[in-house]
């Protein structure tokens, strides 16, 4: 339960961010697809002072897990995408072979 409402305070935080930003749907999703393309570059060539620069202040890191992430991106008023919540999550099992 706790970790439903810091999701939901991770998302009401980034609100007012992405409104005030403006830009079309599209556009606005774009900026978030370059961002973590960049962020995850950042994890593949172990950059940390370049993921550091991905990453809010305040931002919120859950598990230690690798596998999938979910995380929320912020648009701050420097206009650069940043993270406020990330959390880890298990591993896909892969599909059964086909015989």
């Amino acid at each position: 339960m706790r970790n439903a409402s810091l999701i939901i305070l991770a998302l009401l935080a980034a609100l007012p961010a992405v409104s005030a930003a403006g830009g079309t749907n599209e556009e606005l999703a774009r900026q978030v697809r370059q961002a973590e393309t960049a962020f995850a570059k950042t994890m593949s060539v172990r950059d940390h002072d370049s993921f550091a620069a991905h990453v809010a202040e305040e931002a919120l890191f859950f598990s230690r897990q690798v596998g999938t992430f979910t995380s929320i991106w912020r648009r701050e008023s420097d206009g650069r995408w940043r993270i406020v919540f990330d959390k880890g999550c298990p591993p896909c099992d892969p599909p059964p072979k086909a015989q």
